[in-house]
């Protein structure tokens, strides 16, 4: 009796390969995506209140803001921003 399957290890373990691999791929690039939006959406956050106050450091209105990264853990950290004038210090979280 011949049997259909011998011989086809090699197709069957490609196939498998190719399966798994695609939503894989698919993740990773969607990962990637949503980091480079999350940077450029941060990027013009940040264009847009800085020409919203006159420019900050590099119009011609002084600003009291700093920019600044909070350390959370060892290896977590979030940008936050630091607003001081002469009654209060506001921090806020981008």
């Amino acid at each position: 009796m011949f049997q259909r399957s011998q011989g086809s290890e090699v197709a069957y373990i490609y196939g498998c390969i190719v399966l798994c691999a695609f939503p894989l791929l698919t993740v990773v690039a969607a990962y990637a995506v949503l980091k480079y939006m999350n940077s450029k959406r941060r990027r013009m956050k940040q264009f847009r209140e800085d020409s919203r106050n006159g420019g900050g450091a590099n119009g011609n209105k002084p600003s009291d803001k700093m920019h600044v990264k909070e350390w959370l853990h060892q290896s977590a950290k979030r940008p936050v921003k630091v607003c001081a004038s002469e009654t209060f210090l506001r921090i806020s979280l981008f």
